[in-house]
């Protein structure tokens, strides 16, 4: 009589109704002529807990909870119906578990296993999808199932899912056949495990499907710089595509601004948002910076505040975007988009600072967010994700390819000055900027190779019965050499 609950009871039983009778703390089941059916003793319960009869399993009593929940309750050790066996045919349950007539028949099998698990990766907004082939709950429906997907191998990690705008969670479960989530890290191995569920807990059979999600950048050194003159420290970053970080908030327009954050033996911190303003970052505190290694680069406004060491650095998506109107396109990275790499300097120095090969980096990736420098409001990029791969220190200089320098030489006899004038095709490089490429010439095999700086043509006074090779090489920033070019000249002679 005193029951309360979320289900409904089909029956109710109390002192003066039949065929319940209680005697010394039992509750009895009787027949029509009075005979014990059943007895139950609920002495030792206390209020809050129940008594569940025991499944029968195996040919035994098995437990009715925990992985006994679905058996059903079949356990009846009282076969003469006339001793009370309540320690043996029922189990006390802490947490009760009230069912009715409405839930599923027990026993029963689970439901059946999601087939054809599989996951999709959009890295123009780093999204995954997830699809499968509905399950079957025991009954043969599919409208009771709820599937749960797990992250296997990092519980931790966060997903936004339905849009960036929703709580996060590592939690991903639904109703339908599909589930789209977005991710917050990229260059890493995720594997999931999905389950079917019915409506009162019972799982089915695990399936299982793992995704590589490639990192935003086809690679990334961080080096010491191999140029005699230079005491610095480089990090060069080389991708396929520009701009390589996803305009996740912007529609994928790509006309605005992206900015990486370069962390030191250290995984990237995963603050949603940067603000800046006044050329200072936040929200980050004291802890986070600490962690940050600051870099120099050349900024679009160029001047005084060109190589101005800071925390962030900021790629503008297009050309008009590097400017000296203000705001972000003041502070862009001034680069050539003509090969897919760039390198930057970190502030630290051979002079102060030594790292080894134990020393890495990872890396903080931000899309442009919103605008509002002219009203005097800050730039906000957001999250687009992070890259936990930890790229490690090198003494030795990156594999750089070597110039290519294709083509022929050609010459202008200039006979009235008796002088050559002689051109050369331009060199191109993967991995250089082009304008960084210089030339040498040699005049003869055994002439010394005369720097031609970045011309691509020279001049030489010539005397009657020279004859000599003209050889021609480019070479990139790091000292790397192209294959020679060459032609022969000679002096012609006058008709007579």
């Amino acid at each position: 009589e005193d029951y309360i609950g979320a289900i409904a009871p089909d029956l109710i039983y109390s002192n003066n109704s039949n065929p319940l009778a209680y005697k010394d703390d039992a509750a009895i089941l009787q027949d029509s002529v009075g005979l014990t059916i059943d007895e139950v003793n609920y002495s030792e319960i206390s209020k809050g807990q129940s008594l569940e009869r025991k499944a029968f399993y195996d040919n035994q009593c098995a437990i009715a909870s925990s992985s006994g929940e679905f058996l059903g309750n079949g356990c009846d050790n009282d076969y003469d119906n006339d001793d009370d066996n309540s320690a043996t045919d029922f189990e006390i349950r802490e947490i009760p578990n009230q069912q009715n007539s409405q839930n599923f028949s027990e026993p029963r099998a689970n439901p059946t296993t999601p087939q054809n698990f599989q996951i999709i990766y959009n890295a123009s907004t780093t999204e995954m999808k997830f699809n499968w082939q509905e399950s079957q709950d025991y009954f043969g429906a599919t409208s009771t199932l709820i599937y749960k997907i797990i992250n296997t191998n990092n519980a931790t990690s966060t997903y936004y899912v339905d849009s960036r705008n929703s709580v996060p969670t590592s939690t991903l479960q639904t109703t339908s056949n599909n589930l789209s989530v977005f991710i917050d890290e990229v260059g890493r191995d995720y594997d999931f495990s999905i389950q079917a569920i019915d409506k009162e807990g019972l799982n089915s059979e695990t399936a299982t499907a793992t995704i590589s999600i490639p990192a935003f950048l086809s690679n990334l050194y961080f080096y010491r710089d191999p140029r005699p003159s230079s005491a610095d420290y480089l990090i060069e970053a080389f991708y396929d595509q520009y701009p390589f970080i996803p305009d996740i908030y912007q529609n994928n327009a790509n006309t605005s601004w992206k900015a990486m954050v370069f962390y030191l033996n250290s995984e990237p911190q995963k603050e949603s948002y940067l603000d800046q303003s006044f050329s200072y970052w936040y929200p980050w505190p004291q802890e986070t910076i600490n962690k940050i290694l600051k870099i120099k680069y050349d900024t679009c406004a160029g001047g005084s505040g060109s190589q101005t060491p800071n925390y962030v650095l900021i790629l503008p998506d297009i050309k008009e975007n590097c400017s000296v109107w203000g705001g972000l396109r003041n502070l862009s990275f001034n680069y050539s988009s003509e090969n897919k790499n760039f390198a930057i300097t970190a502030v630290s120095s051979t002079i102060d600072t030594v790292f080894t090969d134990n020393d890495y980096l990872t890396i903080g990736y931000y899309s442009f967010y919103s605008s509002g420098w002219w009203k005097g409001l800050p730039e906000v990029f957001r999250l687009a994700a992070a890259d936990k791969t930890k790229y490690y220190f090198q003494n030795s200089i990156p594999n750089y390819q070597s110039p290519q320098l294709n083509g022929s030489i050609a010459i202008d006899f200039d006979e009235l000055n008796s002088k050559l004038n002689i051109s050369w095709p331009k060199a191109s490089d993967t991995d250089t900027v082009d304008s960084l490429i210089t030339y040498e010439i040699q005049y003869g095999d055994l002439g010394e190779w005369q720097s031609a700086g970045n011309a691509t043509g020279a001049t030489k006074i010539i005397s009657l019965g020279d004859e000599f090779s003209i050889n021609i090489k480019a070479k990139d920033e790091f000292g790397n050499y192209s294959e020679i070019i060459s032609t022969e000249w000679f002096y012609p002679v006058s008709p007579e």
